[in-house]
């Protein structure tokens, strides 16, 4: 028939055996059925076709962490996911997403932030997490000044520190 623009489309058909197929280039939506066959024995006859809002996965795979720890994903409209699996899956249809990703006590990871645009495909998103690095010590004398990285580090009144900093 060619692109329909209506809800509706009316034809008229001699009495036999009919095949059809219906798509659609809007990537948001999907024909179901997408196919089928009907026969035409001299009474009208209706066929529905409903379109469904696809929907498409997107998949944070984290490496770094030891089996069994926990990490989070927040998303935008979405409630928070905790998991201690390596990948958390999101089921979505098209649309930009935005997405947190939570630094945890013993690891941290570089990219926190994630802006996911979905149009008509599945995305991946990788986290690596890496273990937070302890430096202890103590200096003399105990009211000298300690930067690391160009931060302050604060001391103990025995010069005593205890610094956590990127591995």
């Amino acid at each position: 028939s060619g692109p329909i623009t209506s809800s509706s489309y009316t034809f008229s058909l001699t009495n036999g055996s009919y095949s059809y197929t219906v798509s659609t280039s809007n990537k948001t939506y999907s024909p179901s059925p997408s196919a089928g066959s009907f026969i035409i024995n001299g009474k009208q006859l209706s066929e529905a076709i409903v379109f469904s809002k696809l929907r498409y996965v997107i998949t944070f795979m984290e490496t770094g962490l030891p089996l069994g720890v926990n990490w989070y994903v927040n998303g935008s409209g979405l409630s928070g996911y905790e998991s201690s699996q390596a990948n958390l899956l999101f089921s979505l249809a098209n649309g930009t997403y935005s997405f947190t990703v939570t630094n945890l006590t013993s690891y941290y990871t570089t990219t926190t932030h994630f802006t996911v645009v979905i149009s008509g495909k599945n995305v991946t998103e990788n986290v690596d997490y890496y273990h937070w690095a302890y430096i202890t010590g103590s200096i003399f004398p105990a009211n000298a000044n300690l930067d690391v990285n160009g931060k302050s580090v604060s001391l103990t009144s025995s010069g005593s520190f205890n610094i956590t900093v990127p591995n």
